[in-house]
C-alpha cells in the first residue's frame, strides 16, 4: 500500500509540473499492453505436501509437459501515471497421490487458477524504464491435497479472496528486446485447505508470494500496435498453516506467446534540420557571415562558415547561401522529422551583368509617366508601364548611364552603380519642356575599395554641404552658374570639381575617392 502510494504520488506530482511547465514531455512508456503465453508448471515434488500427525501426504506430477499452464496478463493506462492491471492464469497438472511415500491412489487431474484485479500506479525514472506499484485484490487455487481426505480427486487449495500486491520495473519505449521483472505477494484470511467440498469447514489464513519476468524479442507493427514474441518466466511458492498440519508448494512457469503494445502519446519530432558550411571558391577559404536560407527560416555562418538552421519542416527544402559581391549558391536537400540534412555550398565572385530598375513620374503635377523612353549605351530602349515603372535587364556592371524621354519633357538623365550580377534602383522625376526650372546637380560618390566613411560634399559657392544617400547618390537644384565642389573623406584624398551649368540642365558628377598615403 505504501509503495503504491509512493509512486502514484511522485508520478502525478511529474506530471502536474509538466502540465504547469508547459512541458511538450509526454510519457514514452505505453498506453496498454497484453500478454498471452502457453507453456508448463513444474513443481517442486519435495516440497509440494501436506503434513499432519507424523503422516505426510503428497501428490507427484507425472512430468513437466504434462502440466500445461496459460497465463494472460493486461495493463491500461488512462493517465501517464495511474491504470488498472488484470492477470489471469490456469494450470492442470496430472498427480497421484502419496502417504508416506506410498502410492495411495489413482493418477488424476487437479487444477489451478489465479485471478487479480489491481491499480497502478506509474512513475518514468528513466527516459526508457518505469517503475510499477499495483494493489488490488487476487482470488484463486492451486492443485492440492487435504490430509483426511481418501483420494486425490478434486483436492485444491482455496486462496478465496484477499489482496495482491506487485512491484514491476518495466522497460519501454517499444524496441528490439523489452520487458519487465516484477515481485509479487498475496494473503487470503479466509483461504486454506478445502479438501472435498462436503468438508469446507478446513479454511484457514493462506497465501504466497513469487517472482516473475517478461520479455519480448523483436516486434513487427499490426495498426496502432507493436507485436512481438515474448518469453513468460515466473516462481512461486504457496503456504497454509493449519495449526496440526503445514501445506506448501513451490512452482516454477514458464510459457512462450505474444505480447501486444499500444504505445503511448510520444513527443516525436515533426521538423528536421539542415547544417552544413559555406566556403569560397577557389581556395578562399570558410565564406564567415554569409546568409543562408532554407524552409523559411534564415541563419548567418560562423567564423568557420558553418550554420544550422532548425524546424523545418519535412520534405524537399532548397538552401541558398549569398553574400554581397558574391554570386549565391542553391542547393537542393531532403528533410525528414527529427533528421539533420547535411549541405555543403560554394560562393563564387559574381562577375555578370545586373539589373536597372526605377520609376519615371512628371515633376508638377507628380503623376507615373507611361510609354516613356529609358535607355542605357549599348542596349535596346523600353517603355515605362502604366505605373511609370521599367526594367534594364542585362546592363553593367559598374557605372551606367541612364536616360529618359518622353514627349513634352524634358530630358532626364542619371548614373547608377549596378553592382554584379546584382540590382540598383534609380528615380526619375521629368520638368515639360520649357518651363523655367532650377539646374540639376546629381552626382555618385564612391570610396576605393568598397571602404565605408563618412564623406562631405561642399558647395564652395553656396557655403553649404550637400546630403548623400545611403548609397552615395545626391541631387542638388541650383541657379545657373559656376560652381565648385569639395568631396572629402577621413583618410582619404579629398578632391574638387568645377562644373558650369546653364538653368533647366543637369550635370552629372562621378567621383572615387582614393586612400589617402601613410
Amino acid at each position: 500500500m505504501v509503495a503504491l502510494a509512493v509512486v502514484v504520488i511522485q508520478a502525478q506530482a511529474w506530471g502536474q509540473t509538466a502540465e504547469v511547465a508547459g512541458s511538450t514531455r509526454t510519457s514514452a512508456l505505453s498506453t496498454a499492453r497484453l500478454s498471452v503465453s502457453f507453456g508448463g508448471t513444474a513443481p517442486d515434488q519435495s516440497n509440494f505436501v501436506v503434513s499432519t500427525g507424523g503422516v505426510t501426504t503428497a501428490i507427484s506430477a507425472a512430468d513437466f509437459l504434462s502440466a500445461p499452464q496459460v497465463r494472460v496478463a493486461g495493463s491500461y493506462f488512462f493517465k501517464d501515471w495511474l491504470g488498472v492491471n488484470l492477470e489471469g492464469s490456469f494450470e492442470h497438472l496430472k498427480v497421484q497421490r502419496f502417504v508416506n511415500d506410498a502410492v495411495s491412489g489413482p493418477e488424476v487431474g487437479l487444477t489451478g487458477y489465479r485471478l487479480h484485479v489491481q491499480a497502478a500506479g506509474r512513475y518514468p525514472v528513466m527516459d526508457r524504464i518505469g517503475l510499477e506499484a499495483r494493489l488490488g485484490l487476487g482470488a484463486g487455487q492451486a492443485p492440492g491435497v487435504f490430509p483426511s481426505a481418501a483420494d486425490t480427486d478434486s483436492q485444491t487449495t482455496d486462496f478465496s479472496f484477499g489482496p495482491v500486491g506487485t512491484v514491476a520495473v518495466v522497460s519501454e519505449p517499444w524496441g528490439p528486446v523489452s520487458g519487465q521483472v516484477y515481485v509479487t505477494g498475496a494473503w487470503a484470511p479466509a483461504g486454506g485447505i478445502s479438501g472435498t467440498p462436503a468438508t469446507p469447514s478446513h479454511k484457514v489464513g493462506s497465501g504466497w508470494y513469487g517472482a516473475g519476468a517478461q520479455l519480448a524479442v523483436g516486434g513487427f507493427t499490426v495498426g496502432s500496435y507493436d507485436l512481438a514474441l515474448a518469453l513468460d518466466v515466473s516462481w512461486t511458492r504457496a503456504v497454509s498453516n493449519g495449526g496440526d498440519w503445514f501445506y506448501k508448494q513451490k512452482e516454477l512457469r514458464a510459457g512462450l506467446g505474444l505480447m501486444a503494445v499500444l504505445p503511448g502519446p510520444r513527443s516525436m519530432p515533426t521538423t528536421g534540420s539542415v547544417r552544413g558550411r559555406v566556403q569560397l571558391g577557389e581556395g578562399g577559404g570558410p565564406a564567415s557571415g554569409a546568409r543562408v536560407e532554407a524552409g523559411g527560416l534564415v541563419a548567418s555562418t560562423d567564423a568557420s562558415g558553418e550554420f544550422e538552421l532548425s524546424g523545418i519542416a519535412p520534405g524537399s527544402a532548397t538552401v541558398r547561401a549569398s553574400a554581397e559581391g558574391l554570386r549565391p549558391a542553391l542547393s537542393e536537400v531532403r528533410v525528414s522529422a527529427g533528421g539533420v540534412a547535411e549541405v555543403a555550398l560554394t560562393l563564387v565572385p559574381a562577375t555578370g551583368p545586373g539589373t536597372v530598375k526605377g520609376t519615371v513620374k512628371a515633376a508638377s503635377p507628380e503623376a507615373a509617366l507611361a510609354g516613356a523612353e529609358v535607355s542605357t549605351e549599348g542596349q535596346p530602349a523600353v517603355r515605362t508601364a502604366k505605373d511609370g515603372t521599367f526594367v534594364l535587364p542585362g546592363v553593367g556592371p559598374g557605372l551606367v548611364t541612364v536616360r529618359v524621354k518622353a514627349e513634352g519633357y524634358a530630358l532626364g538623365e542619371d548614373v547608377v552603380q549596378v553592382p554584379p550580377e546584382g540590382e540598383a534602383t534609380v528615380p526619375f522625376l521629368l520638368k515639360k519642356q520649357g518651363e523655367k526650372t532650377p539646374a540639376t546637380l546629381r552626382g555618385l560618390i564612391r570610396l576605393a575599395g568598397g571602404k565605408t566613411a563618412k564623406v562631405s560634399v561642399r558647395v564652395d559657392e553656396l557655403h553649404r554641404d550637400v546630403p548623400l544617400n545611403a548609397d552615395g547618390r545626391f541631387s542638388l537644384e541650383l541657379p545657373g552658374g559656376k560652381y565648385t565642389l569639395v568631396i572629402d573623406a577621413p583618410g582619404f584624398v579629398a578632391q574638387v570639381k568645377k562644373v558650369e551649368i546653364a538653368a533647366g540642365d543637369q550635370a552629372i558628377i562621378h567621383c572615387e575617392l582614393q586612400p589617402a598615403p601613410r
